[in-house]
């Protein structure tokens, strides 16, 4: 019910289209071809050599070389829950690229940062470190677990 009071238009933070996937499953896939599709949403930007599509948490022009790494989670989980197995693969595929090596307690692990950059809001963020969520949205994604229905798509 929320989500269908909240979600109204194209300028909508990303979570609320990828939620509405992952609650609602085929019946959302027009909600997921909003940000798959508005480059205010999704950006192409070169890391650590190689060009990686992801996508920025909100649309933002603004933002072009910086993206939300848990949302490449996100457009991954949403794509498969609606059926979309190709867009689901494409975006969890994306997320490899973006995977560092971090030391924990003398042992090299791996991770991804929150963004890309400490820009854009997100000054705070060390790009030399992982996150928790961004590491929990890589496991939904290959593994095309729901979080919010506790099911895997086969």
């Amino acid at each position: 019910v929320w989500l269908d009071r909240e979600l109204c238009g194209k300028d909508l933070p990303l979570d609320l289209y990828t939620w509405r996937a992952l609650v609602e499953g085929s019946s959302a896939h027009e909600a997921m071809a909003i940000p798959d599709r508005d480059t205010r949403f999704r950006k192409t930007v070169e890391w650590n050599g190689r060009s990686v599509c992801g996508v920025w948490h909100r649309p933002d022009p603004a933002v072009t070389n910086n993206f939300w790494n848990d949302g490449l989670g996100h457009m991954a989980c949403g794509f498969f829950a609606v059926g979309d197995m190709a867009r689901g693969n494409f975006y969890a595929n994306q997320l490899d690229a973006l995977l560092i090596d971090v030391e924990i307690d003398g042992e090299t692990v791996r991770s991804i940062p929150y963004t890309l950059r400490a820009a854009d809001g997100f000054e705070w963020v060390d790009e030399l470190r992982g996150f928790v969520s961004t590491a929990a949205w890589y496991l939904f994604a290959k593994n095309r677990f729901n979080p919010l229905t506790l099911h895997r798509v086969p």
